[in-house]
C-alpha cells in the first residue's frame, strides 16, 4: 500500500486497498481485483476494445479527491473517473486527455462516494487496457 504525507505528519490511508473491484471485461489470468491488493507485479486486463471499465466498491459512502492510477504498457490515452452513492448512477469527476501511461495522479472534484470507476475510452495500442493498481485518496 501506498501513503503520501498529508500534511500534519501522517499520512493518508488508500481507500481502495484490499476493497472489492469489478470490471466490464476481463482477460484470464488478470482480474478486476488486481487492482486493490497492493502488489505491483499483479495487473488488471480488459478485453481489446475501448471503453472498458474498472471500478471500487469502497464499502460505504467516503470523501475521494483524488485517484493514482499505475498503467501497464497497455494504457489509456484518454480515460474519465467517475463516482457512485450507489454503483447505478454516476457522475464525472475527473478525466485524462492524453495519458502517457505510467503513474497518473488524477485530481478530482471533491466528492462522497461509495464507487469509484475508471472507464478507459481510448487504448494507446492494440491491446487491452491494463491496470497494476488503482488507489483512491481522500486528499
Amino acid at each position: 500500500m501506498v501513503s503520501f504525507p498529508a500534511g500534519r505528519g501522517d499520512t493518508v490511508a488508500n481507500l481502495a486497498a484490499g476493497k472489492t473491484a469489478t470490471a466490464l471485461s476481463t482477460q484470464s489470468g488478470y482480474p478486476a481485483s488486481n487492482v486493490v491488493d497492493g502488489k505491483p507485479a499483479t495487473r488488471w486486463a480488459s478485453s481489446y476494445a475501448d471503453n472498458q471499465w474498472v471500478q471500487v466498491d469502497l464499502g460505504a459512502s467516503l470523501p475521494v479527491a483524488r485517484v493514482v492510477v499505475s498503467w501497464e504498457s497497455a494504457y489509456a490515452t484518454t480515460y474519465t473517473i467517475e463516482t457512485s452513492p450507489n454503483g447505478t448512477t454516476w457522475t464525472t469527476v475527473g478525466s485524462v486527455a492524453a495519458g502517457d501511461g505510467g503513474v497518473d495522479n488524477v485530481q478530482l472534484s471533491a466528492s462522497n462516494a461509495r464507487y469509484v470507476r475508471l472507464t478507459g475510452q481510448t487504448r494507446a495500442t492494440s491491446y487491452g487496457f491494463s491496470l497494476y493498481e488503482m488507489e483512491i485518496y481522500s486528499h
